[in-house]
């Protein structure tokens, strides 16, 4: 009787041995996904730290750690005074609800502290100084509708000619008609240095005129113009050979029209009551 009971009583224990065995396995895994699932989360929050990178504190800013600090304050008065009565409680720690804003924005104590210190001196919202100097600078080329007009004049003057601008070139044809001034020395020769910088702004210029920088420029006609061209001018030609009495009307248009038809077709300089465009009408 004794050995059966001794028996039963080790198959009991060797059951609950297997029971713990497996709760123990399954708390494992459970705080391995805890760490992973923790492991990711440090990586996000790092890597949005990182892209806020260390900017200026602007008002948007201090305004939320100051609604945090005060709404995460006014929590743990409500707290205490729960805990304690009607009579009130003890005091809320300053330092402990600084570090949980600090923790929550992601922002360090000193800034929370700076921002809180001094809305309760002033009243005003703490706005950081911005790094850099954004003050309002002359611009080295005057953006007058005179010089933009010159330099779109030059531009096109060599686009006829089929020859390539470059920075340089309006730089000098700015500084011949006395836009643009460059420094020299003692000796009078033009710094190199102060070349480069009136080459930049000359290209700050082109760039808000609308105009790109191409390595390979080319101004020659695509296929399509030339072969609009051409037949443009056969009939043309064809026109002026026929007799005074046949010969069709020849109206000239402004090469605008000409070089950029609004409907992408054939603008024909004779005009007849049948012109391909109807512009001529």
């Amino acid at each position: 009787m004794e050995s059966k009971r001794a028996k039963q009583t080790a198959a009991a224990a060797g059951g609950g041995g297997g029971e713990d065995g497996e709760g123990a396995q399954k708390k494992k895994n459970n705080q391995a996904a805890v760490s992973t699932k923790a492991l990711e989360l440090e990586a996000d929050l790092s890597k949005l730290k990182l892209m806020r990178g260390r900017k200026s504190l602007a008002e948007g800013d201090a305004l939320t750690i100051l609604i945090a600090y005060l709404q995460m304050k006014l929590d743990a008065v409500k707290s205490q005074r729960a805990r304690s009565g009607s009579s009130g409680g003890g005091s809320v720690t300053e330092g402990n609800v600084q570090v949980q804003v600090a923790r929550l924005l992601g922002r360090s104590s000193k800034t929370v502290s700076k921002v809180w210190r001094h809305w309760k001196a002033t009243g005003k919202v703490y706005v950081g100084s911005s790094m850099g100097n954004f003050a309002p600078k002359a611009t080295r080329i005057p953006a007058t509708a005179k010089v933009k007009s010159l330099i779109q004049r030059f531009v096109r003057d060599c686009a006829v000619k089929r020859q390539r601008v470059t920075a340089s070139q309006v730089r000098d044809m700015l500084v011949k008609h006395g836009v643009l001034s460059l420094a020299q020395n003692d000796k009078g020769v033009v710094s190199k240095k102060d070349q480069h910088a009136a080459a930049a702004a000359v290209q700050r210029m082109l760039h808000s005129l609308g105009y790109t920088r191409d390595a390979k420029a080319n101004v020659a006609l695509r296929g399509f113009d030339l072969a609009q061209r051409q037949d443009f001018c056969r009939r043309l030609l064809m026109n002026r050979a026929l007799p005074a009495a046949q010969r069709m009307r020849q109206v000239y248009l402004d090469e605008h029209v000409f070089h950029n038809p609004a409907d992408k077709t054939f603008v024909c300089c004779i005009c007849t009551c049948t012109c391909v465009s109807r512009m001529c009408v």
